[in-house]
């Protein structure tokens, strides 16, 4: 029995080894016993055996061994001690790529293994790690779903939890929510580690009844933990809902769980967002009195709600405070009240506030930076501008492509982009040089804010950098210079594409598409993306469709963007039936809408006019794993108002407040509904939980109300809601001049007065 053992390393039978040295033992005690012999005798007899063993195990045929060791190919699904030794080396490899977070490389070296091997669970759950850790929780899921279908073993917690918490991290909470229903199906017991999951897409959704709902599901399961509640006060915070999170906070102390600081910060998080800024500053004292150790964040959120508020005075008092109290202030805490000094146009504060960080030993970032040209582009101050810039470039704080990147993002913001596009050319002047990055950037920057001129400026420059990259191409082939120079070359000309179809210039796209080629630049995904989406941008659905085509021919692969835009188009043009059609196509392609994709349908059938098929589309995409969005429920409810259907918008109104905030577009289209309606009553009694929603007044139609309320004779109801903050206008239905007319008539001369 002991030859049927398992082979060493060297080849050699382990039985055999272990009887050679048993044997040894029992002659050595022999020895030792009959005839005494020195130790030095018995260490060479021993090295003797051993010298023995290695000759024999040396002796192996030459053929024996070249079979042993020639590697051959396994057949397919063939699963024998060769093949395990095969999955481990792909499984390593697998591995690291998940731990790099590398998606792509995951799933190559699948595609490997799967023309070697069947892989099995442990490889599937590699892959599903890498694209959980890439961030893309579509991905994720994919090859979750393939692992169930290729049916090669059950998945495991650790993998569904890795799902979950990918759908957590994208804010996808129907998914997150799908797939740990699924585990009890799949006969796997979920863990408190799954629920926090779904708890923590709850919270990143700031929906809290959800996140009591899983909470309490929880209790029923394996039971929460301090993280479980953490994420539930984490809810309650970013919804500004300070009641439930003290509730839940001396809930937790209840079930035996000690709060920590975050605890705490949730809840002051929680006042601070409800704009409750006493509230949030009692929960401060209280603690700093219990002896509480406070961080940086339990003060910093204070001391932002009250610089955005204006109140830069009790903000600095605040930073004051924790400093005294040891808490050594970050540069985040410094860049929210200069940010609020750069909002008002106060130069020397911030530059007060730069010299107080500097004083700390913390360096000016990127985003100081920013809100310093913001300052300066307010005061139309483009020497400051420039002189802060150089300052930063010989402190070495950024590289100039840094620097272009920021004056970049000053366009986008809205910031005066006369000012900041002088800026750019001073920088130039001066020195500084953008790489292909910044100008493309820049480029895009200027589209975004519609500013032709500066387009054309930055265009140029793009040119010459262009140029710099087609002298790279001269290099040889495969070279990493020609592939760098090709690379800076096809974003160049994206970035041009791009920047003519968000102006809205569909020749002058496809104008320098056919400079691209004519270059012998191969377009990609992204080009052809932006060439459909400058045709959706200007309503021309048949040349959209024409790019698409063009697209296919050229063996490029369309991508969610590419459908999305070919879909906005559609409903530009308000055609639903096209719009059905290519979200059938993206199907097909194995591609799976997005929220902006549904949008863009319910949009379509909204302007056709059949506000009945936008609300199916918006169920759906429910049983489809998309959560709708505030701009999902506002264009159903404006689309049975436009068809005069107040109770029908009313409705989704209703269904929207359970699931979300209704912005002011939702309210205004229920209330001129329902005031067309002639339900005045109705639409008054919307003005009003719009009001104590926390919607600007401003931002609400009270005219329409006044006037229906007058048509209806409720004379008094309508000069009530004269008394509030609401703009009426002066002359027209529902205006001052209609309640003034209405009161004459009735016979008050002096409130008419």
């Amino acid at each position: 029995m002991i030859g049927d053992w398992s082979f060493s390393a060297d080849g050699l039978p382990l039985g055999k080894l272990l009887a050679a040295g048993l044997v040894a033992m029992a002659l050595f005690a022999l020895l030792d016993r009959w005839m005494p012999i020195s130790a030095a005798y018995e260490e060479l007899a021993i090295v003797f055996a051993l010298v023995c063993l290695e000759l024999s195990r040396r002796s192996v045929r030459p053929a024996e061994r070249a079979a042993k060791e020639k590697p051959r190919t396994l057949p397919r699904g063939y699963v024998g001690e060769e093949m395990t030794s095969v999955v481990r080396t792909y499984l390593c490899r697998l591995q690291a790529a998940a731990k790099a977070g590398n998606a792509k490389a995951a799933e190559a070296i699948m595609a490997e293994l799967r023309e070697v091997q069947k892989p099995n669970v442990v490889c599937f759950g590699a892959v599903i790690s890498a694209f959980a850790r890439a961030g893309d929780c579509l991905g994720a899921e994919r090859w979750l779903q393939a692992l169930l279908d290729e049916q090669v073993g059950k998945p495991n917690v650790i993998s569904l939890n890795i799902v979950i918490s990918a759908c957590a991290k994208q804010v996808e909470v129907s998914r997150a929510e799908y797939w740990l229903d699924r585990m009890e199906e799949l006969g796997l017991e979920a863990d408190a580690m799954s629920y926090n999951a779904v708890i923590d897409a709850c919270a990143r959704a700031e929906n809290v009844p959800r996140a009591e709902y899983w909470l309490e599901r929880l209790r029923t399961g394996p039971g929460p933990n301090i993280v479980s509640f953490s994420s539930l006060l984490n809810a309650c915070a970013k919804a500004g809902n300070a009641e439930r999170a003290e509730y839940w906070l001396k809930q937790l102390q209840v079930e035996g769980f000690e709060p920590n600081v975050i605890c705490y910060n949730s809840v002051i998080h929680a006042y601070c967002k409800s704009g409750h800024l006493a509230g949030a500053e009692s929960w401060l004292e209280r603690l700093t009195s219990q002896g509480i150790q406070l961080t940086v964040n339990s003060y910093g959120t204070i001391i932002d709600r009250l610089a955005k508020n204006g109140d830069l005075a009790a903000a600095e008092a605040w930073l004051g405070r924790m400093e005294e109290l040891g808490v050594e202030a970050d540069i985040v805490i410094y860049t929210m009240i200069l940010g609020a000094y750069s909002k008002l146009g106060d130069l020397p504060s911030c530059q007060r506030t730069l010299q107080r960080m500097r004083s700390r030993g913390l360096q000016p970032n990127l985003t100081c930076l920013g809100f310093m040209l913001s300052c300066c582009s307010r005061l139309d101050d483009a020497d400051s501008g420039l002189q802060f810039l150089c300052s930063m470039r010989d402190e070495g704080a950024c590289s100039d492509h840094a620097l272009f990147s920021v004056l970049a993002k000053a366009f986008i913001k809205g910031v005066d982009s006369k000012v900041a596009h002088v800026l750019m050319k001073a920088m130039v002047s001066e020195g500084f040089k953008p790489d292909m990055a910044s100008l493309n950037g820049i480029l895009a920057a200027c589209a975004s804010s519609k500013d032709a001129a500066g387009a054309e400026f930055w265009m140029a420059h793009t040119s010459k950098a262009g140029d710099a990259a087609q002298a790279g191409l001269k290099v040889g082939k495969g070279s990493e210079r020609r592939k760098s120079a090709m690379g800076e070359a096809i974003s160049s000309y994206n970035a041009l594409i791009s920047g003519s179809a968000k102006l809205g210039e569909v020749e002058r796209a496809e104008q320098h598409f056919a400079e691209m080629q004519a270059g012998g630049f191969e377009a990609d995904v992204a080009t052809y993306s932006a060439l459909v989406h400058a045709c959706a941008r200007s309503s021309q659905l048949a040349r959209a469709e024409s790019w698409f085509k063009k697209m296919e021919e050229a063996g490029v692969q369309a991508n969610v963007v590419t459908y999305n835009s070919i879909i906005n188009a559609c409903a530009r043009c308000a055609d639903a039936g096209r719009a059905e059609t290519w979200l059938a196509r993206m199907e097909a392609q194995n591609l799976r809408p997005v929220l902006l994709t549904f949008n863009s349908l319910i949009n379509a059938f909204a302007k056709s006019g059949v506000p009945d098929r936008a609300e199916e589309w918006l169920d759906s995409m429910q049983g489809r794993g998309v959560e709708p969005d505030v701009v999902s429920y506002s264009t159903v409810i404006q689309a049975w108002a436009a068809a005069q259907k107040g109770e029908r918008a009313e409705s989704v109104l209703k269904r929207a407040k359970s699931q979300l905030w209704p912005n002011a577009s939702c309210y205004n289209s229920v209330i001129q509904a329902l005031a067309s309606d002639g339900q005045a009553e109705r639409a008054a009694g919307w003005l009003e939980e719009a009001l104590e929603a926390g919607i600007e007044a401003k931002a609400l139609h009270l005219s329409c109300v006044v006037a229906a309320l007058l048509k209806a004779g409720r004379l008094e109801s309508a000069e009530a809601w004269l008394g509030t903050a609401l703009q009426v206008p002066r002359q027209g239905p529902g205006s001052l001049e209609a309640v003034a007319s209405a009161l004459e008539a009735s016979g008050a001369h002096e409130r008419a007065r």
